[in-house]
């Protein structure tokens, strides 16, 4: 149901909302005539009417209703596009606290690395020492040289501190 003001136009829908259309002043004396007209000849003032007449009712409300959803689709619309933002919002200060808790991950898995890496380069030492003591101790038996096969012992000794050194 519409009802037009002075200065407005009101619809009702079926839910209780109630819409209002502000009207510029200089249509609302034409259309306060023809409101005036047509509330006569609804009443019977006046000649009476075509039949018709009560159609053009009927159809300015469909109308006004049809202008009405409009205005609440737009609203609507526009909520909706701020609750996706806020949504964005909330997304990227999850996606930075991610980011942070990743950085802080990478730090220390980067500091287990240079750890392992320091580990490997002593061990790798050790193998090579313990490897050369291994040969030398293989030419001393060859050659029958008693100094070759200390200094396989001492390689040996000097492979078994690095060795120690990683394992404790």
């Amino acid at each position: 149901m519409c009802r037009a003001g002075e200065h407005f136009v009101s619809c009702r829908r079926p839910a209780g909302l109630l819409f209002f259309f502000a009207m510029p002043a200089e249509i609302e004396a034409p259309i306060e005539h023809l409101h005036e007209t047509l509330h006569e000849h609804a009443h019977g003032h006046g000649d009476s009417p075509p039949p018709w007449i009560s159609h053009v009712a009927l159809t300015a409300a469909v109308i006004a209703v049809a202008a009405a959803i409009a205005a609440l689709q737009e609203i609507l619309t526009a909520l909706g596009k701020e609750t996706k933002i806020e949504e964005d919002q909330k997304k990227i200060a999850r996606y930075e606290k991610e980011r942070e808790e990743i950085k802080e991950k990478a730090k220390h898995t980067e500091h287990e690395a240079e750890q392992h890496m320091h580990y490997h380069v002593i061990l790798a030492r050790s193998v090579t020492i313990f490897q050369v003591a291994i040969a030398l101790a293989a030419i001393s038996a060859l050659t029958r040289k008693k100094i070759v096969w200390y200094g396989s012992m001492v390689a040996g000794i000097v492979a078994a501190f690095f060795l120690i050194q990683v394992m404790f």
